[in-house]
């Protein structure tokens, strides 16, 4: 990439289009993890950042490369996860400061409900952090920096598009189903509306992401007939739980526009909560279920690219397989398109066809809530 004049050491810099700001913010409430070691070393450890001027280019990738387990850049850092001699590690680069804040670190990967975490362990500003590379269940890419107590020092979203290479037992259990109705999250919670199979009963789970507790999990739901007062048709499906101890339902709901959000009322008629959907939505509501004065509710979200990096006649020999790829940039540097897909196991389907026949392809998740 080209080096902007006033900054004339910089090894890269991000297209400056790509830089969005954030629509929303989340909170996490993942468990911290600090190594024994670590966690007896005195919290005064000088920070040891690099100057990404000193910095050899293999080390601070431009764009992923085929030991890449993730990659996406945010507003203020690119986070790069990769294999190196058997391990996972980790970089973190600066872009504001144009310091390399994590360079090869040693990083520990954990599969939880409803995220996969790589976590390394480091130095800044003169106390220890904990720097987290998270993928959550809506599939969204997090950058979360948290000091020893486990309080967050920064939390950014990915902004672009992301290298994800992550194969789908790495992935947050639950969220694939051909059964699933309706899938979402908010701000705080994960909601998600299922048929078991052969089964015509719903289902519903709520999962509240900040105290980590499910609040509806396998609740049984029913289709709520629309209201003549409604500003707008909406599908809509409760549950029975309760909320703070206070017995209440749960609504899901979404609108002939793909928006949803999550409301808990409880049973006097009362409003204990609402929040409306971010994120990925997915949405398969039977026709029997869609109101009158809406023709259908549709979702269209074909996130999942699958990428080919490479040089040369790469572009020619791709297209004797797929006439339909073509040359794209992103901030992830040059690569391939070879289609789009909805359906994340269909893309990867795609990107395993083309490692199979030799070529370096990865699954590129394309956050549509930024472009």
């Amino acid at each position: 990439m080209s080096k902007p004049p006033s900054r004339p050491h910089r090894l890269f810099r991000l297209n400056p289009t790509a830089r969005m700001a954030l629509a929303t913010t989340a909170l996490f409430a993942f468990p911290l993890a600090i190594s024994p070691a670590i966690a007896r070393q005195s919290v005064s450890i000088e920070t040891q950042l690099t100057p990404a001027s000193i910095v050899d280019a293999t080390v601070l990738l431009a764009q992923a490369n085929a030991n890449s387990a993730l990659y996406f850049n945010t507003d203020n850092y690119t986070v790069h996860v990769f294999r190196e001699g058997g391990q996972n590690r980790m970089n973190v680069y600066n872009q504001t400061r144009d310091v390399l804040e994590q360079n090869r670190a040693l990083t520990t990967q954990s599969l939880e409900p409803y995220a996969t975490i790589f976590s390394s362990n480091g130095g800044l500003n003169g106390q220890l952090v904990v720097y987290r590379a998270v993928v959550d269940s809506s599939n969204r890419h997090i950058l979360q920096i948290l000091d020893s107590d486990g309080r967050k020092l920064v939390e950014e979203f990915s902004v672009g598009d992301v290298a994800n290479n992550l194969l789908p037992d790495q992935l947050p259990a639950g969220r694939v189903n051909s059964q699933d109705i309706l899938v979402f999250d908010t701000t705080t919670y994960a909601a998600r509306l299922f048929r078991r199979d052969n089964e015509n009963a719903y289902i519903m789970n709520v999962h509240n992401k900040v105290s980590g507790q499910s609040e509806q999990n396998g609740a049984l739901a029913r289709l709520v007939q629309p209201s003549s007062s409604d500003d707008e048709p909406q599908v809509s499906y409760v549950s029975s739980g309760t909320y703070n101890n206070t017995p209440a339902q749960y609504f899901m709901r979404v609108n002939g526009r793909g928006q949803t959000v999550l409301e808990i009322i409880s049973e006097s008629g009362q409003r204990l909560f609402q929040e409306p959907g971010v994120g990925p939505v997915t949405v398969n509501i039977p026709e029997r279920d869609i109101p009158a004065g809406v023709d259908r509710i549709e979702y269209v979200n074909t996130a999942y690219v699958v990428a080919v990096f490479g040089e040369g006649n790469t572009l020619s020999q791709v297209q004797q397989l797929y006439p339909e790829a073509f040359a794209e940039n992103s901030g992830l540097g040059d690569f391939i398109n070879v289609g789009s897909f909805a359906d994340r196991n269909l893309a990867m389907a795609r990107v395993l066809d083309l490692r199979g026949r030799g070529f370096n392809s990865r699954l590129v998740y394309r956050d549509v809530r930024y472009r």
